[in-house]
């Protein structure tokens, strides 16, 4: 530690490292998705004296795949595994083309209430994300 870095309190050391953190994380998406992945599990891991491990590395597709599948995409089941952010991040790789894919394939159009034809990316995965968070508090609500 410098001799600057000495006469400064632990809370502003701590704040400028997390500026750095989040702004890698803006500019580096594998840097965002390794980094929320470990979150979760990571206070699971440590309290039982484990180590956790690295991320495994995302496919990415730059373009839209014919192959797309969209069951792989369930938003509901990526919600619950995942979290809002991370899943976010999963979504946010997909085309609009294969979000409304993503839409007609679990029926959901009339549940997202989404009115007319042409939406933004932005707004398909908010859609996508309300969806799914409010499906899981619902769920884990009747459970009790």
């Amino acid at each position: 530690m410098s001799e600057k870095n000495k006469d400064q309190p632990a809370h502003e050391l701590l704040a400028a490292m997390f500026d750095t953190i989040v702004e890698e994380a803006k500019r580096n998406d594998r840097f965002a998705e390794d980094l929320l992945s470990t979150l979760p599990k990571a206070g699971a891991l440590l309290s039982q004296g484990q180590k956790p491990k690295a991320a495994p590395k995302p496919q990415r597709t730059a373009k839209p795949s014919d192959d797309f599948a969209p069951a792989a995409y369930n938003p509901i089941n990526l919600y619950r595994e995942f979290g809002e952010d991370l899943t976010r991040v999963k979504l946010q790789k997909l085309t609009c083309s294969n979000l409304n894919s993503l839409i007609r394939h679990f029926k959901l159009r009339q549940k997202l209430k989404l009115k007319g034809k042409s939406q933004t990316k932005q707004t398909l995965i908010t859609a996508l994300l309300t969806f799914a968070a409010e499906y899981d508090r619902q769920r884990k609500g009747a459970a009790g």
